[in-house]
């Protein structure tokens, strides 16, 4: 039996959340390192267990008990009462039909150990149509049709898809409940989701665990519930990590969730289950992203500002890579020009934003093929880029950056060409075009942005998701009649 990584990390990532433990909160790092690489120990029973005392940080699967256990230092202890088992199906492009549009994905059909088969162009879907936006979660996505309809696939852990099921997963688009046709915006997270409608509700479900709902709850949900505040001008939402984030008319900008490494911005690290103020008075706010372990936003002034965890450089203010914290907004100073958009890695340290210029910068943790996608990044190879630095090409008629969740990332050019870089190792950036266009290779990373699909000019909606299993999801523009 195999065991779904994701699901156990996010279990872990509660547990995190709920600590005030200092000895628990790096137990609990160490864990999630170890699950980030992909990592957990078998053993066939309990007894066959090494020593507690020798492997702190350690994880293990138990195969009789069917359980997960970690070590304290002390004792070995369980983690779970049972083991997400991997269905080892593709839960994330939610395509029933590969053929037709206008909306688009590329990524294998796995489990977490083998891939089995592999969509190596960007493979069209006739039944999901007339799709305006499409979000990437960290195993599911969100889909917006042009008559206000929600849609939502893939896995349904803790009920992140909406639609009151308790199915494991749903393979292809089902409507997000609530009958609503006025939905505008929405954000996938890891373990949530959230959209905002028309007339400025805004609307949560999926795991409530500290309270990242913002419904002044801890619970999960399975179907859309609106926000506590009362508040009808919504206008912009980022879901991520264990936090959320989002932005009135008025442009004040609110958070809500785990308050783990100061990422709400309101000067201190407790947990919200209810939209707060972030510091600072500004009503200007007009764009936000929410990252793993901290938060980004612009203000209409072109200014863009960071706080949080600046574990890797990704709080872009110039500081090394250490374990500083910023528990109220600061301005990102690097670089002339004015900020219009930023896109944090949902799960990651990796960020990247664009200027009104065009250019597109990166910063933050340069994990594999030059993710930063900078020049200075692509010399030093994996580390990180405490500040933004532009990223190669030269190309300055970049319109936006995709969502991304992990390793890669891509984005828009006036043209309606997409580029991407960084590692390819789930295909998600299909074949490399230099080769041939029929030929796949996995182990073909782009260093630099580079045109991929380009079969197509006509794109006009970029998002990239997923963890193990890596998606990017394109939207054609319609064909005139």
């Amino acid at each position: 039996m195999s065991i779904n990584l994701t699901d156990l990390e996010l279990l872990i990532v509660d547990k995190v959340a709920n600590t005030t433990s200092e000895e628990e909160l790096l137990i609990y790092s160490k864990i999630l390192s170890k699950l980030k690489n992909q990592y957990v120990d078998t053993v066939d029973t309990y007894a066959d267990l090494p020593s507690a005392a020798d492997n702190e940080g350690e994880i293990s699967f138990v195969e009789n008990l069917n359980r997960v256990f970690y070590s304290n230092g002390i004792e070995w202890k369980r983690i779970t009462n049972e083991v997400p088992v991997d269905p080892s199906t593709l839960y994330h492009l939610g395509l029933p039909n590969l053929s037709g549009n206008p909306l688009y994905a590329c990524a294998p059909y796995s489990g977490f150990d083998v891939i089995v088969d592999v969509v190596p162009k960007p493979a069209e879907n006739t039944i999901f149509t007339d799709v305006v936006c499409v979000s990437a979660g960290l195993e599911h996505a969100l889909g917006l049709k042009d008559n206000g309809t929600l849609w939502a696939w893939g896995n349904n852990c803790f009920g992140r898809l909406g639609d009151n099921c308790s199915a494991y997963e749903h393979l292809s688009p089902v409507a997000v409940c609530g009958g609503f046709t006025d939905w505008c915006t929405m954000s996938a997270g890891m373990s949530t989701s959230g959209a905002i409608r028309t007339n400025g509700t805004m609307w949560t479900w999926g795991s409530g665990g500290s309270g990242r709902l913002g419904n002044n709850s801890t619970y999960c949900r399975s179907s859309p519930v609106s926000v506590v505040g009362g508040f009808t001008d919504w206008c912009q939402i980022s879901m991520s990590y264990s936090h959320g984030a989002a932005i009135r008319d008025d442009g004040t900008l609110w958070t809500w969730g785990s308050g783990v490494c100061y990422v709400l911005g309101i000067g201190n690290d407790s947990c919200r289950s209810s939209p707060v103020s972030v510091s600072g008075g500004y009503t200007d706010w007009c764009d936000v992203s929410a990252g793993t372990y901290a938060t980004f936003a612009v203000r209409s002034n072109g200014t863009m500002w960071s706080w949080g965890f600046n574990a890797a450089g990704q709080l872009g203010i110039g500081l090394p890579n250490s374990y500083d914290t910023r528990s109220s907004p600061v301005e990102i100073t690097v670089g002339s020009g004015t900020w219009t958009q930023v896109s944090a890695q949902g799960y990651g340290l990796g960020v990247w934003a664009l200027k009104n210029n065009g250019t597109v910068w990166g910063w933050g943790q340069n994990c594999g093929s030059n993710i930063v996608g900078s020049a200075s990044a692509w010399c030093s190879g994996y580390g990180y880029v405490i500040s933004p630095e532009i990223v190669l090409g030269g190309f300055t008629d970049y319109i936006c950056i995709g969502e991304t969740t992990r390793n890669s990332v891509a984005a828009l050019r006036s043209n309606g060409v997409v580029m991407a870089w960084g590692t390819n190792d789930a295909g998600h950036m299909g074949p490399d075009e230099d080769l041939s266009p029929t030929i796949y290779d996995l182990n073909s990373p782009r260093s630099s942005p580079t045109c991929i699909f380009n079969d197509y000019n006509d794109w006009c909606f970029v998002s990239q998701g997923g963890y193990y299993c890596m998606n990017t999801y394109l939207i054609r523009m319609k064909s005139q009649p």
